[in-house]
């Protein structure tokens, strides 16, 4: 999935950096939400170095494209399975084992929409996570 963000980072405009190739690296091998901070602890330990500057920048693009989202619950960042899935993109975190799941839905996006106009107001974006119990935990 890496080569496919990279091939999308370069068809918007951005360059291939090795910075962002090691991020969306480090974001794809792992299953739980990282920190900027936890992201440059898993590089250091590969030898590599980025600063957490620099890693902040890196996540404001990637979440931008919607190649990475922040987490709501823990605020740390995660890729986006869901490539260019329309509707935005939802998650529904368990609270026994933390795996979380990503899903797009436009019809509920669309919903959305349509209340939050019935209500004066534009809305720019979504956020959204669900917290619960996964069908493996829940019992």
């Amino acid at each position: 999935m890496v080569p496919d963000s990279i091939q999308f980072l370069q068809a918007q405009g951005y360059k291939a950096t090795k910075p962002r190739k090691l991020v969306l690296e480090v974001l794809k091998e792992t299953e739980k939400p990282l920190s900027p901070y936890d992201i440059r602890e898993v590089l250091r330990a590969k030898g590599k170095y980025l600063n957490h500057v620099t890693i902040y920048r890196i996540l404001d693009l990637l979440c931008r494209l919607n190649l990475a989202h922040k987490m709501l619950s823990g605020g740390g960042f995660v890729k986006c399975t869901l490539d260019a899935a329309e509707g935005c993109h939802r998650f529904m975190v368990c609270q026994d084992c933390g795996s979380i799941q990503e899903f797009a839905d436009e019809g509920l996006c669309q919903e959305e929409n349509e209340f939050a106009r019935s209500l004066g107001f534009h809305t720019e974006h979504h956020l959204s996570e669900f917290a619960g119990l996964c069908s493996r935990c829940h019992k």
